[in-house]
This record gives C-alpha cells, structure tokens and sequence, in this order.
C-alpha cells in the first residue's frame, strides 16, 4: 500500500508501542511489524488526491495508475485509542504464555510467534487476542468452581405448591446433575454455576413426584424469576404453568418477562380448563384465567421441529374490563404481540374454543377484538 505520508503514521505506531505492557518485550519485533502492518488498514488511512506538495515518486506511481492513500492526521486519537487497545490485550496474552500453569498458555505462544504472519485486521487481532484471554480466565474459573462443587453453599429449602414441589440446589454439583437431568446448559455452562457461587441466583427445581417440571432461576436481590423452563430448555408445559404460578407466589416471587408461557396470573383458578384443538391440521393448546390466557400453537403439517415444545406460545395478562388503550399507556403493548404471534391463529382456537360455550367469556371477547 502507498501511503503518502507513511513517516507520519509510522511515527503515531511507534510513539504509541514504546507505551506497551512490558510484557510484550521479548516479542517486541513481532508486534511492532504486525502492528505498523495493520495499522495501515485503519479507517483514517484513505484513498488520497495528489497535491502540489506531494513528493515526486507519488507523482510517478500515479501516472503509472496506482492507488495512492494518505494517514489523515485528523484522525490520530481514534488509531491510537485501536492501538492501545490492542496492545493491552496483546500484553495479556503475553502474560498468559508466560504462566506454564495457566490453561492455553501453549496456545498464547504461538498466538504471539504468529504475528508477522497475520494479514487481517487490526479490530479482528484484538478481538482474538481478548477471546484467548477470557478463554483462559474462564478455564481458570470453571476449575476453582468444580473443585469446591460439593461444598453446600445454601440451606435446603422446599416449598410445595398444588401438585408441584420445588426444591431449591445446594451445592453446585446439583446444579450440573440436574443440568444432565434436564439436558440443558447448566451442566457445562460455569457462568451459571459463578451465579450461584456469588449469592447472586438460587436454582430451583419443580417436579410433580419424580417427574421434572421446571427449573427456575431466582435473584437473590430482587426475588425475581430470571428464567424459566422445562426439560431440554423447552416452554413450561401448559399442564404446569399454573402450578409454577403457584409456587413462585408461595415463594414471594416474582416472575420476569424473559420468562415465556408462565406469569402470576395463572395462579388464579381456571376460566377454562386447558383444552387441545384440532384447527386445520394444527394441534392448539388453550387455556385461560380470569385476567390471563394461554395458547399453544403445534407445527404446522409437515413442518419439522425439535420435538420440545409446541412451535410458538402466546402468554398475555390483562383486565377485560380495560380498554386497549389504557393498557398500552400502561406499558402493555398487547397489539404487538398479538400480531408477533399471528391474527389468524388466534381468532382459529378462540372461535373453536368458544362453540362448546354458552357465550365467550369476556377475555375471548378482548381476544377477538385484538386479533380482529
């Protein structure tokens, strides 16, 4: 690449190494070539015009047709801010190779003798350079956490609640076991597992007798439900949404919206007790509460899923007696979900629902109305 003014980009590259970790000292020809290299890739080098004060050999390489780029001096802060940036990661991953005893110390080796080879971008390098750092540091963390995994860290709690029974994880090796139990992410994903190490989250489990219907992760701070679900990660069934409704109001919890299918409001009694229905080939599940619904809408014919859970689950809570209006003042944008999960799906289940009734209830007339 013909930088036109090089000499004062490269002196900007070299001010800013001789500020580097010390660390990086035994690869400092390494990364002075790799660094001048990518610098000249940074945004604030551009396509240049020739100007009068431009030197003869520029003049030469554009008659001859070559692209000719220059370092906008303008843009110093942001290359040096990328630079430094870089280094400090680079000085962490030198720090790593250092250490024998630190996971992927090895790895960080030869990530540093490989970089007068590198080509690519500036960003993309420190990008890498973090990702082997955080790499190595949660290698380090999952190890600290596994060795004390038998080490009770919360008194036993149960709390039982209709049919359910919720018990809440003791040692971090319940949690990976019920994580294997459940097939999902809590039996590797040590992030989990520093959560509850901290007293930042409890763990609960929900079965009805030896069948597992929930897990549950609570903050300790605010008692609210983070996350809920059923084996696999799937959407609590519609069979146990009130039941997990009942236990988190007997807990004093409450539940987050990140949590689908399950709110208080199920804990009331049924309006209409969970129906299955057939709507054009299409398996729907519905039920509804006195200021609540649920609908569980199947695949499609044909369609394919992960055999977890129905395709898609519309949960909303609100007053019938309510305008839609009010309620969007309220921060409830029913509208939207509605439309998310499908006008034509939801006027299908309600109408078959409702013909083995005298009358549709008031929420089904809310439905209607929405879906309309």
């Amino acid at each position: 690449m013909d930088i036109i003014n090089a000499p004062a980009l490269q002196k900007v590259v070299e001010d800013t190494l001789q500020g580097g970790p010390p660390a990086l000292r035994g690869y400092r020809p390494a990364v002075r070539a790799c660094i001048r290299r990518l610098a000249a890739e940074h945004r604030s080098v551009k396509k240049a015009r020739l100007r009068k004060s431009d030197p003869e050999w520029a003049r030469a390489k554009a008659e001859a047709g070559h692209a000719l780029y220059r370092f906008d001096e303008a843009e110093v802060a942001p290359l040096v801010r990328t630079i430094q940036r870089t280094l400090g990661w680079l000085g962490q991953v030198a720090e790593l190779a250092g250490n024998r005893h630190l996971p992927l110390s090895r790895e960080a080796g030869v990530f540093l003798r490989g970089l007068s080879h590198r080509r690519d971008d500036i960003m993309v390098l420190g990008l890498e350079a973090r990702h082997l750092v955080q790499e190595s540091e949660q290698a380090v963390l999952k190890a600290d956490l596994y060795a004390k995994r038998l080490q009770p860290l919360r008194e036993p709690a149960e709390i039982k609640a209709g049919d359910l029974i919720g018990r809440r994880c003791t040692t971090i090796d319940e949690i990976v076991q019920l994580g294997r139990r459940a097939q999902n992410c809590l039996s590797h994903r040590n992030e989990y597992w520093a959560r509850f190490a901290a007293g930042e989250s409890d763990f609960w489990v929900l079965q009805s007798g030896d069948r597992l219907a929930a897990i549950l992760e609570v903050k300790c701070r605010t008692r609210c439900v983070a996350a809920a679900e059923g084996p696999d990660g799937a959407t609590i069934s519609l069979r146990d949404a009130r039941g997990v409704a009942l236990f988190c109001k007997a807990a004093g919890l409450e539940i987050g919206q990140r949590c689908e299918g399950v709110m208080l409001d199920f804990a009331a009694p049924f309006l209409v007790e969970p129906r299955v229905v057939e709507v054009e080939g299409r398996i729907m599940a519905y039920a509804e509460w006195p200021t609540a619904f649920r609908i569980d809408l199947g695949p499609e014919p044909g369609q394919r899923t992960s055999g977890h859970g129905p395709a898609s689950t519309l949960a909303l809570s609100f007053d019938p007696s309510r305008s839609v209006a009010t309620a969007i003042l309220e921060g409830q944008d029913l509208c939207r979900a509605v439309e998310s999960f499908g006008r034509e799906a939801i006027r299908k289940v309600v109408q078959t629902v409702a013909l083995d009734q005298a009358t549709p209830t008031l929420v089904q007339h809310r439905l209607l109305a929405l879906a309309a």
